[in-house]
């Protein structure tokens, strides 16, 4: 099997391409050390954005991923109708991944206290909840917040990091590890913008390393796509394609191309 990455003057772009020569990339070789983060398997997080959240093909778009996260902050700028959508989902019994993203981090817009409440209300027993590192950390008022609308469930907490100019050095991002680590966190996610091959061997350094806690690393950029497949095969826990037909994020994959394409690769 043999995955190729070409490039074009305009973007990067990723071409799937199999043999039976073994998994290589051109002038690269791809580990594969997917089973780190404790043993458990690549998982893929279909993310939706605020149309296809509300679609009728809740059935269909579930079988492209593990987990469905659902955008807290992005439903919320779209007005009614925004607590509803859960609803949808649950109904396919699919491990959910919420996310209530602050504008600092990317998120679409802020959310007044007592929806925030009701948001964290809607955890049910398996589900991951994503905040960032830096709010959870900082931000009291906030974390108090989620923990009164979680009561008695404890969803797996995803502390997560994003820097949309630039990739950190090595060290700072082992610091933010150790710090998610430090809070209880059951995964560490880093989402960074990649400038160069060089950026990309930081985050897949970083994911290669033995850690506590799982790790889940991406990146932004026309490295994004890129890094997606990679950073998957050295072990990273979460990784996010887009469900219906917008992106969340840059760089992303469609889902259930993202899933074919890793798992084609292990």
């Amino acid at each position: 099997m043999e995955l190729i990455f070409f490039a074009n003057v305009n973007t990067r772009i990723l071409e799937l391409s199999l043999t039976c020569e073994g998994l290589r990339r051109t002038s690269c070789v791809v580990t594969n050390d997917s089973q780190r983060n404790n043993g458990a398997r690549p998982l893929i997080v279909g993310s939706l954005s605020s149309r296809a959240a509300k679609t009728s093909d809740a059935r269909e778009m579930a079988c492209r991923c593990d987990i469905v996260e659902l955008r807290w902050d992005l439903l919320y700028a779209d007005g009614a109708g925004w607590r509803d959508a859960i609803a949808v989902w649950r109904e396919e019994k699919v491990p959910m991944l919420l996310t209530a993203r602050v504008p600092e981090e990317g998120g679409k817009c802020d959310i007044e206290d007592e929806d925030l409440m009701w948001m964290a209300g809607a955890v049910r027993e398996g589900d991951y909840w994503d905040c960032e590192l830096a709010t959870w950390t900082h931000d009291e008022g906030r974390r108090d917040i989620l923990l009164r609308g979680w009561n008695d469930i404890e969803p797996r907490l995803v502390l997560s990091f994003h820097n949309f100019t630039a990739t950190p050095a090595l060290d700072v991002l082992r610091n933010l590890r150790d710090k998610a680590e430090a809070a209880k966190a059951h995964v560490f996610k880093v989402a960074t913008y990649l400038q160069s091959e060089k950026d990309l061997e930081v985050l897949l350094e970083l994911q290669r390393e033995d850690s506590a806690i799982a790790v889940a690393t991406m990146g932004m950029g026309q490295f994004g796509p890129e890094s997606r497949v990679r950073c998957a095969l050295a072990g990273s826990l979460l990784n996010y394609g887009y469900l219906g037909s917008e992106p969340t994020a840059p760089g992303q994959w469609e889902a259930g191309t993202l899933k074919n394409t890793i798992f084609a690769a292990l």
